[in-house]
């Protein structure tokens, strides 16, 4: 008998520590699940634990966590009503995570209380809770409070990212802007005049299309001529949409006499293309036709696109290449961009005089810069190499200067 207690006390003992290693053990594997995403497995293991130690703040907050990934957040609200109710003890991650699980559900009033409690609760994680109470805003609606909001996060909080990229959403939803442009051309020849070209545009978003009238203006060969133009963006779904365009200037105009267009524009992670063309009528019974498309791919910050021009003029056919290389900064929606073409066409404008052109060789530099929220800056420069005539080649230089409000 004396020799069968110390090994009874020892077997009690690794029992012991082996019952104390289970709730580890169990929520190592609950993790490694929902690694792997499986989360009503992990959840499953989860729940084991939690009903064996309720108290215990850490398995009640996963738990929760995994309905939330599981996209149950009614029942993560539900198991985090433990830890939150709690007024002798506040639990800052699971007051965050009550916080998403009402905006997931669009319980905005009570987000909104929620995240001034945490302000209050934990005053050194205010920029946290201050944006969340922004989110709740912007669902419902207040986007001036919303915005009121995030100014009230200093530009050094850890959330700043979030914060300018949420500012962005909130901006773009103003449905009108209003644009000028001035855009000059001069060639090395004595004899070629420079031609000045300019617009005044208004934009509105609707529900289904954005909607683009514009008012274009040129002095070119020794003619002032004017254009009223329209582009609409119209949805089709999710992913695609079709620009339509259409312009009409009088017959004796530097402009084609009616312009339109039509192109279809297919969108998917980091991918688009589109396919369409235009038409252009002259004086003189002269017309011509556009074949073009795009196909551009996006990684990160960079976009490559690639678009082919094709005209079609009588018993000419002739073949552009452009192809840009832009990096973007979208928080602050700018971007600097760098262009290269070969072919006849021109940057812009439309002439039968450029369509004269045996060949062109353009680079260029272009960009966009968001100025006080809602103006923007869109400078351009370019330097074509054009052969006019049979190996003759002159120099061509672009300047241009786009300026927009948004309200």
């Amino acid at each position: 008998m004396q020799k069968l207690l110390p090994a009874l006390l020892l077997c009690c003992s690794i029992t012991g520590q082996l019952y104390a290693q289970q709730p580890d053990t169990l929520f190592s594997k609950a993790r490694s699940l929902a690694a792997d995403k499986k989360y009503p497995e992990s959840i499953s293991v989860m729940q084991q634990l939690h009903n064996s130690y309720p108290e215990n703040e850490d398995y009640t907050l996963y738990l929760s966590r995994l309905h939330f990934w599981n996209n149950d957040p009614k029942q993560a609200a539900y198991t985090l009503k433990t830890i939150c109710n709690d007024k002798s003890s506040s639990n800052l991650e699971a007051l965050d995570l009550l916080i998403r699980a009402a905006l997931a559900q669009k319980n905005t009033e009570e987000a909104i209380q929620l995240a001034a409690k945490g302000s209050v609760l934990f005053s050194e994680e205010q920029h946290r809770f201050l944006f969340l109470k922004a989110q709740a805003l912007e669902q419902a609606g207040k986007d001036t409070d919303a915005i009121i909001a995030l100014d009230s996060i200093a530009a050094t909080a850890p959330n700043h990212k979030d914060v300018a990229y949420l500012l962005t959403t909130i901006l773009k939803k103003q449905k009108n802007s209003l644009s000028v442009s001035y855009m000059q051309t001069g060639v090395n020849k004595p004899q070629s005049t420079t031609q000045h070209f300019a617009y005044v545009e208004y934009g509105r978003t609707f529900k289904s299309h954005t909607q683009l009238f514009r008012l274009n203006y040129v002095n070119a060969y020794d003619k002032s001529s004017f254009m009223l133009e329209s582009d609409a963006y119209v949805k089709l779904g999710k992913k695609n949409y079709v620009y339509l365009n259409a312009g009409v200037s009088d017959k004796r105009s530097v402009f084609p006499a009616i312009k339109l267009g039509a192109e279809l524009y297919q969108e998917a992670p980091h991918f688009s293309a589109s396919m369409g063309g235009r038409y252009l009528y002259f004086a003189r019974n002269s017309d011509a036709i556009l074949l073009t498309g795009h196909i551009a791919g996006t990684a990160q910050s960079w976009t490559l696109n690639y678009r082919p021009f094709i005209l079609l003029q009588q018993n000419k056919t002739l073949l552009s290449h452009v192809a840009y290389l832009r990096h973007s900064f979208s928080n602050r929606e700018s971007y600097i961009q760098f262009d290269a073409q070969y072919g006849n066409l021109p940057y812009f404008l439309y002439t039968t005089d450029l369509f004269s052109r045996l060949s062109a060789y353009r680079i260029g530099l272009s960009g966009k810069a968001r100025l006080c929220r809602n103006y923007f800056v869109q400078p351009a420069m370019m330097f074509e190499k054009e052969e006019y005539i049979p190996d003759a080649y002159r120099s061509r230089y672009t300047i241009q200067l786009i300026l927009s409000k948004r309200f």
